[in-house]
């Protein structure tokens, strides 16, 4: 698609640097989130389609949970950690009152968008979503591609584990179990 059509409203991420483009708004912190929060609405009220890139932002799923007419014209592009925090084991009161909101806002949601058909299973079982299912690989980094091992030049063997830093990828429980080819 053409950027150039599109707003891009982006939460700050500690040790990622925003593009400055005319296209792109930076989602304020602290003080200035009200400020933010109206913005990001006016501009979801006039878009023809919302795309969202996981539930993870506590005040965008507050937002949505205010404001569930704006859930139709939604797509939520599932990241994972975003539906199967679902499962965690830390289940303190803020996990409870985001989960409180899922509820809220996933069996409104217009249109589900992922390339795993397990993830529409389980945001049906789990929340009971209705959306349309769109399958999208979403992500260029998703697209298998057919790995060429080779030996560095001291011989080494470099493994890839996991896929992000989140803990449900048992990176140490692995590592454990490599420790053995050393």
């Amino acid at each position: 698609f053409n950027s150039n059509e599109h707003l891009f409203m982006l939460s700050p991420v500690r040790g990622h640097k925003i593009p400055v483009l005319e296209n792109v708004r930076t989602l304020k912190t602290g003080l200035g989130r009200l400020w933010s929060a109206i913005a990001l609405s006016l501009q979801m009220y006039r878009a023809e389609k919302i795309i969202l890139h996981g539930l993870f932002n506590f005040g965008l799923l507050l937002l949505l949970a205010a404001q569930p007419w704006l859930l139709t014209k939604c797509y939520w592009c599932i990241w994972g950690g975003d539906l199967y925090d679902f499962q965690s084991s830390e289940k303190d009161i803020k996990w409870e009152i985001r989960n409180f909101l899922k509820y809220q806002v996933i069996p409104r949601i217009g249109h589900l968008v992922t390339y795993i058909p397990q993830d529409i299973e389980k945001a049906i079982e789990w929340y009971g979503a209705t959306g349309t299912f769109h399958e999208c690989i979403g992500h260029q980094s998703n697209l298998y591609q057919n790995p060429r091992v080779t030996r560095g030049n001291d011989g080494a063997i470099n493994i890839l584990i996991g896929n992000s830093a989140t803990s449900s990828n048992n990176h140490a429980c692995i590592l454990q179990s490599l420790a053995q080819f050393k």
